[in-house]
């Protein structure tokens, strides 16, 4: 199951989970299964964007990567149902082996993607190639001209909320939520289209590589 389609912890009360990725929603979902003596391995892979393992939860565990998961199917494996482990195990890079599975979650982020969006939607252009009025390339994770991460430069009454990576997102959503009001009612002037796309400018020169374009760690009381 990927995290977008959890709603509650109610399903996986009791049950053996491999939790997959280590951020905000990683976390959050630890904290609610584990209230429900839920056994969690969360599985992380070696990064600066890790939250540390002390916010987990007591009954918790940290392990390294999935390097495979595997079926134990003789040919007389019927369907897994919910009321009985996965037959087959989860082997780390470390070699150890997590057996009697209920369910996996996979909580490793989002690509961002808008088909609606007509031409600010451009999947042959890398990011290196967008020019100043679209919003999504090829890597789908890279948003661009969105001044404050939020309103798009050439028309700012057009805004995209939530692209931020690496961030309390809910939490974020509703401060974006008030910075829209404002502006949309007039209460706040924004910067004028040449200033946002100049800011915009100075940002893709600050970018690295394996950095998140929009990424927020460590920067969101700065932000708000």
């Amino acid at each position: 199951m990927h995290f977008k389609r959890y709603r509650t912890p109610a399903p996986l009360a009791g049950k053996a989970i491999p939790l997959i990725g280590a951020g905000t929603s990683s976390m959050d979902i630890a904290r609610e299964v584990a209230k429900l003596s839920a056994k969690v391995y969360q599985s992380v892979r070696q990064s600066r964007f890790v939250f540390i393992a002390d916010r987990l939860p007591e009954d918790a565990e940290r392990v390294v990567m999935v390097s495979e998961f595997t079926i134990s199917d003789d040919g007389t494996t019927a369907a897994s149902r919910d009321d009985q482990p996965i037959p087959g195990k989860a082997v780390l890079e470390d070699g150890r082996v997590r057996e009697g599975i209920d369910h996996v979650v996979v909580a490793t982020g989002y690509i961002t993607s808008y088909p609606f969006s007509g031409g600010l939607e451009q999947p042959s252009v890398t990011r290196e190639e967008a020019d100043e009025t679209v919003v999504i390339t090829n890597d789908g994770y890279a948003t661009h001209n969105l001044h404050k991460v939020l309103f798009y430069n050439p028309d700012p009454t057009l805004v995209s909320t939530g692209v931020s990576h690496l961030v309390s997102t809910f939490s974020l959503l509703d401060f974006q939520a008030q910075a829209m009001v404002r502006a949309f009612a007039g209460q706040v002037r924004l910067r004028s289209e040449s200033a946002m796309k100049q800011k915009h400018k100075d940002r893709k020169v600050r970018f690295k590589p394996g950095n998140r374009f929009y990424g927020l760690f460590s920067k969101g009381n700065q932000y708000i």
